[in-house]
């Protein structure tokens, strides 16, 4: 019995310098080796956001969209203009080429085409332009926002593998100390040598425990490296901190935030609207087009040449399945030319008739199919917001348990702290062991390994809320 109570002892002496490190400030996460960067949270997230693949395609598609707006835009307000030059052989009256190269003629051309109405196309293929600017905004931001929350989540992981290194290292030269002391004890049969091998068993352990720990901080750190857009062999260290604003508002607020500002679901309302679009682009064919046409031009044998004819009117044109319908009515001016036999200015009128069948202009294919897509995209943005819905509820009720969690802590803390004082009180009068002091002592500590556990948890689980939100990471000391 007494044997057993003595391995009791130094297994718990063991167990309490191990624990009692976990609590100390960390001191060690803000000093780095020779050679190590020191990285605050807010550093790791611009490295991240910075690098990141994803982030920089979604800045690219946003340039993208503004260059798809400004096209639209030409479309929308300007006219299509063609200029247009032939240098060749003069014809006589009877239209025949003269083969002399001090008869050769310069025939230029400008002509235009505005459409004026296309049955609605012209605007949404504008519109188009707009959603696209916005559905990259949101990406970018949907992007983002994932980043923080995963650079958040690496942060701290590393941050607990650097702190268990730490502990394990202190642990480890206490038990050398208590080898020594034992060592000493049993030289003068003080102590019993079971008891000494106990504790070298302990150190071998401790060697083997400190072994894993620097593989899983090595592992953290190049995890965390990878992210921010290092070589995982970079050596880093992290500050032990909390920067993150905690929120304000409760589940009804977040979840209404959610539904109205989370990008992915802004996203998907974009695509409804982008495919809505594609189906009046696809029905717009079932209207006819009006286009007002013109056209300038010139000839003789210095370039442009003298005014030939103009002509200006207009273009209507009827769609129907695969078959083309089109009406061009203008008014024509023609120029007294010697080099075009117009010997005086001439007006009349011209009118166009021209049918063209089995040129692929039918839209059918194309409007069913943008009404499935629709139809798809419609549903997809029902599901997403019942997800978004139990993405926050999950964010919320976590976040709520590692609350939960840290007041649990605190209250373990102060009982603990207190039970310590009174063993502490009866041990000066015998009345209790060391090893009941001890196991006090490791109580405590426990508690308080418990509370620092939950901080990180905590700060985890407030990033999830963020990103469940839509929102990015708001800092402490910085205005509302």
């Amino acid at each position: 019995m007494k044997l057993l109570r003595k391995t009791l002892f130094y297994f718990s002496l063991g167990i309490a310098f191990s624990l009692q490190m976990a609590f100390l400030p960390s001191a060690f996460a803000q000093e780095s080796q020779q050679g190590e960067e020191t990285l605050d949270l807010k550093a790791c997230i611009v490295l991240a956001v910075q690098n990141d693949p994803e982030v920089n395609r979604a800045k690219d598609q946003t340039t993208i969209g503004h260059l798809m707006k400004n096209e639209a835009f030409k479309a929308l307000v300007l006219p299509r203009i063609d200029l247009e030059t032939t240098y060749g052989p003069k014809l006589d009256y009877f239209g025949r080429p003269v083969f002399s190269e001090s008869e050769s003629l310069y025939d230029s051309k400008v002509t235009f085409d505005k459409p004026l109405y296309k049955g609605g196309a012209l605007m949404a293929q504008y519109e188009v332009g707009k959603k696209e600017i916005s559905r990259s905004n949101f990406d970018l931001l949907e992007k983002t926002t994932g980043v923080m929350e995963d650079v958040t989540r690496k942060y701290y992981q590393m941050l607990s593998a650097q702190e268990n290194l730490r502990n394990y290292m202190e642990l480890k030269g206490q038990i050398e100390k208590t080898v020594d002391l034992l060592e000493k004890k049993v030289s003068i049969g003080a102590a019993l040598r079971v008891d000494l091998l106990e504790v070298e068993t302990q150190l071998a352990e401790m060697e083997y425990r400190i072994a894993k720990a620097k593989g899983g901080l090595e592992s953290a750190m190049a995890a965390l490296n990878e992210r921010i857009g290092q070589d995982p062999r970079t050596p880093v260290a992290v500050k032990h901190e909390f920067p993150i604003k905690p929120l304000k508002g409760d589940m009804d607020v977040w979840i209404a935030d959610a539904l109205g500002n989370r990008p992915d679901l802004m996203n998907q309302q974009d695509s409804v609207d982008l495919t809505r679009l594609k189906m009046d682009l696809n029905e717009s064919r079932n209207f006819p087009e009006l286009s007002l046409v013109g056209s300038y031009g010139w000839e003789g044998d210095q370039f442009p040449g003298k005014e030939k004819d103009w002509s200006i009117g207009l273009a209507l044109t009827f769609f129907y399945k695969d078959a083309k319908l089109s009406s061009t009515l203008a008014d024509r001016t023609l120029y007294k030319n010697p080099f075009n036999f117009i010997a005086e200015d001439d007006e009349f009128n011209v009118s166009n008739v021209k049918l063209s069948l089995f040129d692929g202009y039918s839209n059918a294919v194309g409007l069913e199919h943008a009404k499935a897509e629709y139809r798809f995209e419609t549903k997809r943005l029902e599901k997403l917001k019942k997800n978004v819905i139990k993405e926050v509820r999950d964010a919320v009720n976590k976040l709520r348990e590692t609350v939960a969690r840290m007041a649990a802590a605190k209250k373990a803390i102060a009982y603990s702290q207190e039970k310590l004082n009174i063993l502490e009180e009866k041990m000066k009068s015998k009345e209790t062991t060391e090893i009941d002091v001890l196991e006090s002592k490791v109580s405590l500590v426990e508690a308080r390994i418990r509370w620092i556990q939950s901080r990180y948890d905590n700060g985890i689980a407030l990033a999830g809320l963020y990103k469940a939100i839509g929102k990015r990471f708001e800092w402490k000391g910085t205005p509302e």
